[in-house]
């Protein structure tokens, strides 16, 4: 799996070089195509780690994940502040080459290449024992991270509304989207470990529901403060969701294809966090932007009755 950070430092490392607006573009899209460490990641934790210990393990590695996001924005400013744009590019690059390093020489795994045929998507859909509570799951990751990202393209805007002044509303806003990320950090670990306690099943229906219940008094806030409160209440109640879905993922699938089926979570994901910038941005545009607090939580709260209705008592035999 680590050969493809060679690849994508050297991607990275060129962006430094660009010489106008279409290069970058096309070294993004590249950089999407070989991103595949963290689906990598995922799977060889899952995979390697006693299924007791599942939750936990999943969750450490979501903390460090949204530590990431969290600190790689700041860093990267700090180094255009004192540097030069291009050299946020050029320290990424060669970062990636020592995660690179790192993990070619300190992670060992027990892979035994299969001799047998690679299925296309259809056959490894007809493989899956319990397609309904893998699409479930997909589901429900992708309706996370669309919660999640739907306030990105307003959060400045609502900030500036609720502050009534635009002092300092670029920091505000900056520390009301990262508040529920900080709040995962400290929740993630911990809810990975009530998962492998008391199921993983539980954990996902109640985080639903409390983020969904969370969600909506967003919109009646009076102040950015309010707002950023509960958005760190969010990030404690969905802390524990990505790791207990890819639980339940990981013992819903056959050992032979998980590292296929995790591949489909992660892109899950990936498409609720560009569907969740889309949607706020319309949503604000046709209803208001408190609106937007206001659908994400609906959704939450029916992803929760679906999740109950169609999965929970499913769910039990494996977790």
């Amino acid at each position: 799996m680590y050969y493809f950070l060679i690849l994508l430092s050297i991607v990275i490392f060129c962006m430094g070089f660009s010489h106008n607006v279409y290069q970058p573009i096309v070294l993004r899209l590249l950089q999407g195509v070989i991103t595949g460490y963290s689906t990598a990641c995922i799977t060889l934790i899952a995979t390697q780690t006693e299924r007791k210990h599942v939750g936990f393990a999943l969750g450490t590695l979501s903390t460090a994940s949204i530590s990431g996001s969290l600190i790689g924005p700041t860093i990267g400013g700090y180094l255009e502040e004192i540097l030069e744009l291009q050299s946020v590019f050029f320290v990424t690059g060669t970062l990636m080459m020592i995660v690179f390093i790192t993990t070619a020489i300190f992670v060992k795994e027990n892979f035994v290449p299969s001799k047998k045929r690679v299925l296309n998507i259809k056959e490894v859909w007809n493989v899956i024992p319990n397609h309904n509570l893998i699409v479930i799951m997909f589901v429900t990751s992708f309706i996370l991270q669309l919660a999640f990202y739907s306030i990105e393209p307003i959060v400045t805007v609502y900030v500036t509304e609720l502050a009534h002044s635009s002092l300092h509303v670029a920091l505000i806003s900056g520390l009301t989207f990262s508040a529920s990320g900080l709040a995962s950090i400290i929740a993630a670990p911990k809810l990975g470990k009530l998962s492998d306690r008391i199921g993983a099943r539980k954990v996902i229906l109640m985080a639903l529901i409390a983020a969904g219940i969370v969600s909506i008094p967003q919109a009646f806030v009076k102040n950015p403060w309010q707002l950023m409160l509960l958005r760190f209440i969010l990030g404690l109640a969905t802390a524990g969701l990505t790791p207990s879905v890819n639980v339940i993922v990981r013992k819903v699938s056959p050992e032979h294809l998980i590292g296929r089926i995790f591949g489909f979570s992660i892109s899950a994901q990936y498409l609720g966090t560009f569907s969740g910038s889309i949607l706020g941005g319309q949503i604000a545009a046709m209803f208001g932007i408190r609106s937007v607090f206001i659908v994400t939580g609906s959704l939450l709260l029916t992803n929760a009755f679906w999740v109950y209705k169609a999965a929970y008592r499913k769910l039990k035999a494996f977790v």
